[in-house]
């Protein structure tokens, strides 16, 4: 365990919001000979809230007697990577850790691991809202707690926390952030991916490409993890025919409704989201939607 920890790899954090394509840029980078990508770590989130509190009580000089700001940043530090380089880690000089909540630190994930790299990935709202409102559906069936698919207005505002976090660190980070779409990823892996390998300085490998070609939903889908996705659909290679799924799955009303929210983000400025309400003009739709997941604002 000592040798791989003192390797010091170089941390990629992966976030977005849930349901844009994270897991399948990070099932790619599992791919690569010299990138360690394994299932979703979860909590450098609460790590960086330990390190803010910390932070503060230092700057309030309630910690002179114990370390100094440089100290508990290195301690922070060596903890993290005892913790995530300590078993699976085979001495790659890239870590990868993909959870959708680390965008919600990136720019004190960026403070704390100075030569780290980040990737946005970002989707079509509208794509991500219909996918979430299918994990609603498997939701409902299973009792598993999640703060996502909940409801259309919940859902709305909680990935336009995440993408207003993503604009935030993109505006913050300059040449230290890479943003991806994941229709990009989808339509054009090849050149989507090399795109990312020149930014973190690292080979394309044509293995990247071939996802089916390996089990890697070993060890990463978790329990309840099934209402996110089930094996078959983790282990399937890109498919663009259903990048327009979303037409299917919303109601005229909750298009409106996502469009109207995100338009002006300028993330998402990549998409058409004009806001044409034409649910307005039928009552009976507006009926119908009098219950279900487009009315659902708790869980």
């Amino acid at each position: 365990m000592e040798d791989r920890v003192q390797l010091h790899p170089r941390f990629l954090f992966i976030g977005g919001s849930p349901r844009s394509g994270t897991s399948m840029l990070q099932k790619s980078m599992g791919l690569h000979s010299d990138v360690y990508a394994g299932p979703e770590f979860e909590n450098m989130y609460d790590i960086v809230q330990l390190y803010r509190r910390m932070m503060d009580s230092q700057q309030r000089q309630r910690h002179d007697s114990f370390s100094d700001v440089e100290t508990l940043r290195a301690a922070i530090v060596e903890f993290s990577r005892r913790v995530l380089c300590s078993k699976a880690y085979q001495g790659q000089s890239l870590f990868s850790e993909k959870t959708p909540k680390n965008v919600l630190v990136f720019k004190h994930l960026a403070e704390i691991f100075p030569e780290s790299r980040f990737i946005l990935v970002i989707r079509d709202p509208r794509a991500i809202v219909a996918s979430l409102k299918q994990v609603y559906s498997k939701r409902s069936e299973q009792e598993v707690k999640s703060k996502f698919g909940i409801g259309l207005h919940s859902d709305i505002s909680l990935v336009k926390m995440y993408l207003q976090s993503g604009a935030e660190a993109v505006e913050r980070l300059g040449d230290r952030i890479l943003t991806v779409q994941y229709e990009h990823l989808v339509r054009d892996s090849r050149r989507c991916l090399n795109g990312i390998c020149e930014f973190l300085q690292i080979p394309f490998q044509e293995e990247m490409l071939h996802t089916e070609r390996e089990n890697t939903s070993s060890g990463i889908l978790e329990k309840g993890g099934d209402i996110w996705y089930s094996k078959d659909q983790y282990d399937r290679p890109p498919d663009a025919s259903s990048m327009d799924k979303w037409k299917e799955r919303l109601t005229p009303y909750e298009i409106d409704m996502v469009c109207a929210a995100f338009q002006h983000l300028p993330l998402m400025s990549h998409y058409d989201l004009r806001w044409k309400p034409a649910w307005k003009s039928s009552l009976i739709h507006r009926l119908y939607l009098s219950r279900g997941y487009a009315d659902r604002r708790n869980g």
